[in-house]
């Protein structure tokens, strides 16, 4: 691992009004997303993480906009569109 690798806080910036995004400084990769209506729920880009296994996903989101070839969980609720603020369909 580079030297350096694991340190430093994430770079931020606004994607639109009510969105902030985290991102590393140093390649650029997607680590988290915030709105600013639910400022306690800060959602974690999951592959980041030096185990993603221990974060399995408990709902799926924007199913509206899923490739048609990914397969969805029908066990897990699902939504739509947005999340658990909303009410699970069923895709």
């Amino acid at each position: 691992m580079p030297d350096g690798a694991l340190r430093g806080e994430p770079r931020r910036y606004r994607s639109s009004p009510a969105v902030e995004r985290g991102f590393c400084a140093r390649c650029g990769t997607t680590l988290t997303y915030a709105h600013d209506e639910d400022q306690a729920d800060i959602q974690v880009a999951t592959a980041t993480l030096d185990r993603p296994e221990a974060w399995p996903p408990t709902h799926e989101v924007w199913i509206s906009q899923r490739l048609r070839w990914a397969a969805t969980d029908p066990a897990r609720p699902s939504f739509q569109e947005g999340g658990p603020g909303n009410e699970p369909e069923r895709a």
